[in-house]
């Protein structure tokens, strides 16, 4: 059983002397939890992370597939590029010798220079992060990036029917995300 819920309290009972802990939850996983009620299980609680579909993960990556394609490069290719043009990056500074070791771990970065920090030599690099971590706003930045070098390249947009689906998913969650946050930023 998986789902999205808040730790509600702990306390301890005394004649056993374990932890109680409880949660609440949406009442659709109720049927769920009543499955598992009274055995023992091995739980884990972690962080709410708000991740992007898996439909919007397979839009991606077809985009980038039929780009590729068109355009008769590596997949890989197009999605680093895609990741220089429309992804999210940070600046790292780093001793000369430990540039190539950091090269072959980083996804996708790029040498802009060197620069002296405390009387020390050092190379700055622009780093990309990959698209696994980014949030909704961020990943939908970059799908509409590449949709838009599709439409830049002559080619039309994904428009089957798992795509178009796909697309509609995802415009309807990324306004319920906008909407939901701006109803917390009225709230507060």
């Amino acid at each position: 059983m998986k789902f999205k819920g808040k730790l509600k309290s702990i306390h301890k009972e005394l004649l056993s002397n374990n932890y109680i802990v409880s949660f609440e939850m949406e009442e659709g996983s109720l049927e769920q939890a009543d499955k598992i009620n009274g055995k023992e299980l091995i739980v884990s609680a972690e962080p709410f992370k708000d991740l992007r579909s898996g439909e919007a993960n397979r839009l991606l990556w077809d985009c980038i597939g039929k780009l590729a394609k068109f355009q008769n490069r590596d997949k890989w290719e197009v999605y680093l590029e895609s990741l220089r043009k429309y992804g999210q990056f940070t600046y790292v500074c780093l001793k000369p010798e430990a540039v190539e070791a950091f090269k072959e771990e980083w996804r996708e970065c790029e040498e802009i220079g060197e620069l002296e920090i405390n009387g020390q030599k050092a190379v700055q690099l622009l780093c990309y992060f990959g698209s696994s971590t980014y949030n909704t706003k961020e990943f939908a930045q970059l799908l509409d990036g590449v949709i838009q070098d599709m439409t830049d390249a002559g080619m039309d947009k994904p428009l089957s029917k798992e795509m178009k689906r796909a697309l509609e998913q995802w415009n309807q969650y990324c306004k319920a995300k906008e909407n939901a946050s701006s109803v917390e930023g009225k709230e507060s």
